[in-house]
């Protein structure tokens, strides 16, 4: 059963990953087009810089976790280097235990205050007076996947070591 149920959470984090790369690619073309129109017509477009800050939120979290998955983020490996393969999966296992509590950290905490900008109508402060609560959705959706994945990781590793049990086997009793 947490098979399938992991198959979608890649394809989920896969889908995430790609509307972020999606929204890279319309910030870089809504900012060159920003650029021709200023110098050579005079005429900018005033929503360019505002729709690129929120977009910057979105393209930081939202595929943070497949970026985990896929052992793309910076680590300092001087230590980790020296050990062995086993103490390796052990420290990369306990790292990715406190990298999940952090994330559910922030995850609890970027709800409670998106939902309070939500409830009391808070616009953004820019010119397009966005609701602020649409802006800051980022940081919760992409603090859930990126937690799961933490845990997600640790469970993979501690089963490395052979600490975790796989569904399906039994001890004899």
């Amino acid at each position: 059963m947490l098979k399938p149920l992991g198959d979608f959470f890649d394809k989920v984090i896969t889908a995430l990953a790609w509307l972020a790369g999606a929204m890279m690619v319309f910030a870089l073309l809504i900012v060159c087009a920003d650029v021709l129109l200023r110098y050579l017509f005079n005429k900018p477009m005033g929503w360019v810089m505002e729709t690129c800050e929120y977009l910057l939120l979105y393209i930081t979290f939202l595929p943070a976790a497949w970026i985990l998955k896929n052992e793309g983020h910076v680590k300092v490996d001087i230590i980790l280097n020296r050990l062995n393969v086993r103490q390796q999966a052990f420290v990369t296992g306990i790292t990715s235990i406190i990298g999940g509590l952090t994330m559910l950290t922030i995850l609890i905490f970027s709800i409670s205050i998106t939902f309070e900008y939500y409830q009391k109508k808070i616009p953004s402060l820019g010119n397009m007076r966005l609701p602020e609560y649409l802006i800051l959705m980022a940081i919760p959706i992409g603090s859930l996947f990126f937690s799961i994945e933490f845990f997600r990781r640790a469970y993979r590793f501690f089963r490395h070591l052979g600490m975790l049990r796989r569904p399906g086997d039994y001890m004899n009793i």
